[in-house]
């Protein structure tokens, strides 16, 4: 009885093979005879290197740097235009607007929470609606006025409810996160319309108008829409801007006359004023000295020898 050819699966062929060329001994076809000219070892070596590993070294090389350049693609994220502060006010009242935060995938933004007075408001507790997308953590140590918020994901929405140290009202805030956003802010500094625990005992206590951007854009140092930028005799007022019978200042200093139509405290003793236009403006430092201040044109820069600094 005459025995059937000897077959083997391609996985078992390809081992056999490896195992003849390593052991030195020829490998027969299936029907017994053995490899015709020209395809001998080295040859069966060649062609199971390429069955196995088709790509030769410089086709490997560029096909991995096609998958990098398209994963690159994939995670990239156009950078926006920077800023580096926004300060947004938050009134306590009931039916307030809940403020937004617009948030760049990848970076992490800190609110710092202070008072109409610029103090500390130290945070309670707090709850985020979506912990999967938004990523919130506040410092275990100072004085627990500072959050950070990490956007998880490339596209999500979610709110953030903070509770207020010694303060039933909580606070609400609407968490946005996208990789398209034109204009992002590392930092937020959160006004709050009320006296905090750890509340200054100053004789001037300014009161934060919730309504007025203009005069947050000025705390910020960014000039009101439409307003031109002054000069003052004295470097103790920071910024200045005037649009036709408006003024606002910036600096760290307490305004005496004229009577501000409103005003704003940020951090680091740093005020913001919104007052009728006057050429001049008497104001006193934190040290209580009285100064008189001039507000020239931009065609005046000469200053006053003797700036304070």
């Amino acid at each position: 009885m005459t025995a059937s050819p000897q077959t083997f699966p391609p996985g078992a062929r390809r081992m056999l093979l490896l195992f003849c060329l390593w052991h030195g001994t020829g490998l027969r076809a299936a029907d017994g005879a053995d490899h015709a000219p020209g395809t001998g070892p080295g040859d069966a070596f060649q062609a199971t290197v390429d069955s196995i590993m088709p790509l030769g070294p410089q086709e490997i090389r560029r096909l991995r740097s096609i998958i990098e350049d398209k994963q690159a693609a994939a995670h990239r994220i156009q950078a926006p235009a920077r800023t580096s502060l926004k300060t947004m006010s938050v009134s306590l009242q009931s039916g307030a607007s809940t403020p937004q935060v617009m948030l760049l995938p990848g970076h992490a933004v800190g609110f710092e929470i202070l008072d109409s007075t610029s103090s500390p408001w130290p945070i309670a507790s707090y709850t985020v609606g979506d912990p999967q997308r938004f990523h919130v953590v506040v410092p275990e140590i100072g004085l627990r006025n500072i959050l950070t918020i990490t956007p998880q994901t490339r596209f999500g929405r979610s709110n953030l409810v903070v509770q207020l140290a010694q303060q039933s009202t909580p606070v609400s805030f609407t968490l946005q996160a996208d990789t398209r956003i034109t204009e992002f802010h590392d930092r937020v500094r959160v006004l709050i319309a009320g006296r905090g625990p750890q509340a200054s005992e100053a004789i001037f206590q300014p009161e934060v108008s919730t309504e007025d951007a203009s005069l947050l854009a000025a705390l910020d140092g960014l000039a009101p829409e439409g307003a031109e930028p002054l000069h003052p005799s004295r470097a103790l007022i920071e910024n200045a801007w005037r649009r036709q019978d408006t003024l606002w200042l910036r600096g760290r200093f307490v305004l005496l006359s004229p009577a501000a139509w409103a005003q704003i405290a940020g951090s680091g003793e740093m005020m913001a004023y919104r007052l009728p236009y006057t050429p001049a403006v008497l104001i006193y430092d934190r040290a209580g000295n009285t100064h008189n201040v001039q507000l020239h044109e931009a065609r005046h820069l000469a200053r006053e020898p003797g700036l304070a600094n």
